[in-house]
């Protein structure tokens, strides 16, 4: 017992999990001990951190700022970030390289600065000492700036993390996959960083809806960047879902589901269901039908003003699933109303690569070749 103490003391946090003896007689003599040591560090509490400071934004009043001045803004911190938030895809290789080299580099460069991660990569990279959240809440109070590192799916499983509250600013950095929201590639992290923290960058304020929806005992909400959509899922009829605009029946909709979208996400799933690609710098709600039995059955864009609202008929003969972001919350009861609606300063500030050019504009053609002609291999 007092060997295994002694291990334990001299080794803290990392715990002894086995110990070998190959003879009484080596034991005797504590000679060629076999150990083998399992690591307990998960990373340390951010609850422990400075409180979250929130940054500045103000109109960009340069003329050609894309969108005017209603979602395009300048960030400017009323003191320096702290506490920095990095999501990176998980199971990737690559995106490990790039994560120890973002890593090493924040803490050599910007030493006052705090790593924030999920408990994953806290217990895969022991050796940088990041700090790691237990509960959500914890996120909204200390967390100032957010980095992804990989696709458009981290971006949502970041604004997902902030679902009950405002969000930091986002700078996201691709590995050159595809994708709308990753507007920067790995290798100008170290510039690109650098103007954030020193309040050089400007940020595209894209549009989040919040979706609220009656339980037995209360009402819940949560936020949706790209889309949430109503689906009859694995069941082999069609869903009947009635629309309701601003509480006045619009119609009754017999189809597979029904996506209400962001102009973000009008390049997602409502895409891929005949819906029209939408300027992430205008405010709308995109209604698209998935697969109606009616062919007049066309998507609808809604003013942000609009709350538009679904619900289970009575006729339907299957309890449709409601996703947000790809999040499956569950089943739809017969006579369940959804509503989902715009919310003022609700926003997700995107830095941007340039507030003189349109990212959006080269990212239409170049990721989805639009308009692109099949007898030709190039522009």
């Amino acid at each position: 017992m007092l060997l295994r103490r002694q291990f334990q003391t001299a080794f803290a946090p990392v715990q002894l999990s086995h110990l070998y003896l190959v003879t009484r007689q080596q034991f005797r003599s504590l000679r060629n001990v076999q150990v083998c040591f399992k690591s307990t560090f998960t990373g340390a509490s951010i609850k422990y951190l400075p409180p979250r400071v929130t940054p500045v934004y103000q109109d960009c009043r340069s003329p050609q700022s894309i969108g005017g001045k209603a979602n395009l803004k300048q960030l400017q911190w009323p003191q320096p970030p702290r506490n920095v938030l990095i999501l990176k895809k998980t199971m990737d290789l690559k995106v490990n390289e790039c994560f120890t080299r973002l890593v090493e580099h924040l803490q050599k460069v910007y030493p006052e600065i705090s790593l924030i991660v999920d408990k994953e990569a806290a217990k895969a990279f022991p050796q940088y000492g990041l700090y790691t959240w237990e509960d959500t809440e914890d996120l909204e109070k200390k967390v100032d700036i957010v980095l992804t590192v990989g696709g458009d799916g981290t971006i949502l499983h970041a604004a997902s993390l902030f679902a009950k509250s405002g969000m930091p600013p986002v700078l996201s950095f691709s590995l050159g996959t595809l994708g709308f929201l990753l507007p920067f590639d790995i290798s100008d992290f170290q510039t690109a960083f650098a103007d954030m923290y020193e309040s050089r960058s400007y940020v595209l304020m894209r549009m989040r809806l919040s979706l609220t929806m009656k339980r037995k005992t209360h009402d819940e909400t949560t936020f949706i960047m790209n889309e949430m959509h109503i689906h009859r899922g694995l069941s082999p009829h069609m869903a009947v879902l009635k629309v309701f605009i601003n509480d006045r029946f619009l119609t009754e909709a017999i189809a597979d589901g029904i996506i209400i979208s962001t102009p973000t996400g009008s390049t997602a799933y409502s895409l891929s269901s005949g819906g029209p690609i939408v300027h992430p710098s205008i405010n709308a709600l995109l209604l698209t039908p998935i697969c109606p039995s009616s062919l007049s059955f066309r998507p609808v864009l809604f003013p942000d003003s609009f709350t538009i609202s679904v619900e289970t008929s009575e006729k339907s003969r299957v309890r449709p699933q409601l996703s947000v972001d790809g999040r499956l919350l569950g089943l739809t009861d017969i006579g369940q109303r959804i509503h989902i609606y715009s919310k003022k300063d609700n926003g997700i500030p995107c830095v941007i690569r340039s507030h003189k050019e349109d990212d959006w504009m080269t990212d239409i053609v170049g990721l989805l070749r639009w308009n692109h002609p099949f007898d030709r291999k190039g522009w």
